[in-house]
């Protein structure tokens, strides 16, 4: 949707600034807690038919006949947590091979053919201890579908050429693993809360990326994929009958492997051992600090803590009204984004832990903050009635918003399948939520939150701190520097990298030397990244339309309706002009009035309830810079000067595997998730502002993809802001090269 964020935050912005000042005047309640809501509705949740094949697959189905769509979706008993130490990024080049290279009866350019050929997709992945893998097709072409996804799992080719191709691409993202201090922060803080060798923390090197040849796949295939380390859930418009049937045509003559071991033997358990103190990142070109305070945890998901933790998380960081936000962020002013909880896992202990970022110059103001809450919600100021009933009343009132589709019910039972939980979960789950007491939640809090073990990891210059970071304990820097490949190996190292440096997170006696502490250097782009980006924005230019379709644009219009996040959220109507190459109006209505956003090669304004205004220049700058984050007009933009792109690895939205391009004009980068079957963007993310004009990264989710006029465009559009829920947009009607009318850039008199 063009200009989804750029409208969110200007919408914000206009609202604090004043324009719609009239807003107070049509409260229906002087109070927050005057509001009264009416009963959620009952989340009546569908059982799974539950069908174990001879050879140990076991099968889950569900009918949804809404739409003529049939879905399926696998988790398989593998993970990188099993990956030797001389592989790492094994386990991870697998499940993306696993689709992309092809299969023994299909090569992958043909796979990806067919399933483009049926409007299908196939993803494939792995993850820390679970594979996954989908698949989605027309109901009239699932049978045949289905069999190639079957393919997939059971005889893939691993393709030489692809593989070679998902190597560089790894290759590419060693390099930049430096560039974010979000990804750095959360890197270190896992090396220093199990080890630098540990499979929880260890991360992909040239040397280990190098050292994976097809063989090593095609041995990890064959010892981790068989039938009976498989949960194979189906959805949509097929009967319950019809779906065993064809898997059990499809998927019964895969011989049964040997017998897994209980998951928590197949995988090592985390480290626990303690690691106080302090450890220091240095990154010299960022303007505020990362911080997380935490340690190992000791809760598993099953346990019966973990109902009480769950509300002691929402009173201490799950929403608006938690502790964090409302004395960190909004009464001290010390974080843009703020966030802490006691984790857990079915199968393991996860950490507890405290995240903020905060401006340098408060870097020492911002760990005394979070240590402060954590010291109060233990004993000084335990958690109150109120904030136990608030914090039940939003888990339980949030609950129906998890299971809004067939699809995320299913995936959610897949899991407790493979986890091995039992299936009634769900449903004993606000059941227990509801009896959770404000004692249980004190109680909890004292067991589960231990400062004397914190490890405190900061991501910053080391420069204009307002305290020492000694004050609060032994410090200890910890080396980022990025190890370089072996000799004669490839790579997108950046340039001056000092050799022979420890591997990342390894804790050293004094900070790296200035040729390592700048992450932004100039790196050498390999040939094959910038091809891979190349052909995957012709790929997405052939979804949107095709060239000619871009070159012929000379007018995009959209009506749409944005909601904001939140309970009180707001709906506003936006309607948007854009007018090639360089002309957007922007009319915004909600319930308070309309305002307008003009901007042209000759003047810039704001018009609304108190009249026109011109437009500040460092707004104009924001909308012109982000006026090209929509998945159509970024394209557009892809002929003109300055434009430039190079494919970075992989990633996902939801279950759908996409192809990573990061693109930049001048000093502004975008990374597009583009799916590798269909050449759609389904993600954008990029470093811009939040809600509250911090600085923040912003995810737009791109769904519901329609073709209007030749162009196809997405309809539906969710965000995130620093992972947090943003506005959600859905698009009532588009318009290309209609007549526009020249009166909307004009600046009315007066």
């Amino acid at each position: 949707m063009s200009m989804f964020a750029m409208r969110s935050r200007l919408l914000v912005g206009l609202l604090v600034a004043g324009l719609l000042s009239v807003a107070p005047a049509l409260a229906q309640v002087k109070q927050a807690d005057d509001l009264e809501y009416p009963p959620l509705p009952t989340v009546d949740i569908p059982t799974p038919e539950r069908v174990v094949l001879p050879n140990g697959l076991v099968l889950m189905v569900i009918e949804d006949h809404e739409l003529p769509l049939v879905n399926a979706s696998a988790r398989i008993r593998t993970g990188s947590l099993v990956e030797p130490a001389d592989d790492v990024g094994l386990a991870s080049v697998t499940g993306a091979m696993l689709r992309a290279g092809g299969t023994v009866s299909l090569p992958p350019d043909e796979l990806d053919a067919f399933l483009e050929s049926k409007a299908a997709s196939v993803e494939t992945s792995i993850g820390l201890d679970v594979g996954r893998a989908s698949v989605s097709a027309l109901k009239e072409d699932f049978p045949e579908v289905l069999q190639v996804f079957a393919d997939v799992l059971h005889r893939p080719a691993f393709d030489a050429g692809r593989i070679q191709v998902e190597v560089q691409s790894q290759s590419a993202s060693i390099a930049r693993q430096n560039d974010d201090p979000g990804d750095i922060l959360s890197r270190e803080f896992d090396n220093v809360l199990y080890g630098t060798e540990s499979p929880y923390a260890r991360v992909p090197t040239y040397q280990t990326i190098g050292n994976i040849a097809r063989e090593d796949l095609v041995a990890w295939h064959e010892k981790y994929f068989h039938p009976n380390r498989i949960v194979l859930g189906v959805w949509g418009d097929i009967t319950v009958a019809d779906a065993t049937a064809l898997v059990k045509k499809i998927f019964g003559d895969w011989p049964k492997g040997p017998e897994p071991p209980p998951l928590e033997k197949e995988f090592p358990p985390p480290p626990d051992t303690p690691r106080p103190g302090v450890y220091h990142a240095l990154k010299k070109d960022v303007n505020q600090s990362n911080i997380t305070i935490g340690h190992q945890g000791e809760l598993r998901t099953g346990d019966p803590d973990f109902f009480p933790v769950a509300v002691l998380n929402e009173v201490l960081g799950g929403s608006f009204a938690s502790r964090l936000f409302s004395n960190v962020r909004s009464a001290k002013g010390l974080a843009y984004a703020v966030s802490g909880s006691v984790d857990s896992s079915f199968v393991r202990v996860q950490p507890f832990s405290m995240f903020m970022t905060t401006r340098t110059q408060t870097t020492g103001a911002g760990i005394d903050a979070l240590l402060a809450e954590a010291e109060a919600i233990r004993a000084a100021k335990p958690p109150t009635d109120a904030e136990v009933a608030r914090g039940k009343a939003a888990i339980l009132n949030s609950f129906v918003f998890q299971f809004a589709t067939v699809g995320q019910v299913i995936n959610r039972q897949l899991d407790f399948e493979y986890y091995d939980v039992p299936l009634d979960w769900l449903d004993r789950y606000r059941a227990e939520i509801e009896k959770v007491t404000t004692s249980q939640v004190r109680t909890v809090a004292q067991k589960y939150i231990h400062p004397d073990r914190f490890s405190i990891v900061v991501v910053g210059t080391g420069e204009e701190y307002d305290k020492k970071l000694d004050a609060f304990g032994a410090v200890r820097t910890l080396d980022i520097s990025i190890p370089p490949p072996p000799s004669g190996q490839p790579s997108g190292q950046p340039s001056g990298q000092p050799s022979g440096q420890p591997p990342s997170g390894q804790p050293s006696g004094e900070p790296p030397s200035p040729a390592g502490a700048s992450n932004k250097e100039a790196a050498p782009i390999s040939p094959a990244a910038l091809m891979a980006a190349n052909a995957m924005l012709d790929k997405a230019t052939d979804a949107v339309g095709g060239l000619q379709k871009l070159r012929d644009l000379t007018s995009y219009q959209q009506t749409a309706t944005m909601q904001m996040p939140g309970p009180q959220g707001q709906a506003v109507k936006v309607r948007l002009t854009v007018v090639m190459p360089n002309k957007v109006h922007q009319e915004m209505t909600s319930a308070v009035g309309t305002t307008a956003i003009v901007v042209t090669p000759d003047a810039s304004f704001l018009t609304g309830p108190q009249g026109t205004m011109a437009m500040p220049e460092s707004r104009r700058a924001m909308v012109e810079r982000e006026a090209w984050y929509d998945p159509l007009l970024i394209l557009v933009a892809r002929g003109r000067p300055g434009f430039k792109a190079i494919h970075t690895g992989k990633g996902s939205v939801g279950e759908t595997t996409v192809q990573l391009v990061d693109v930049s004009r001048s000093d502004d980068t975008v990374t597009l998730g583009i799916d590798g079957a269909t050449g759609r963007i389904l993600s954008m993310t990029y470093r811009g502002m939040g809600t509250s004009g911090e600085p923040a990264t912003i995810e737009q989710r791109f769904d519901d993809f329609r073709t209007v006029e030749g162009y196809t465009v997405p309809f539906k559009v969710m965000s995130t802001i620093d992972g947090k829920p943003g506005p959600a947009a859905t698009i009532q009607a588009v318009a290309v090269n209609a007549k526009v009318d020249p009166a909307l850039f004009t600046k009315p008199e007066g």
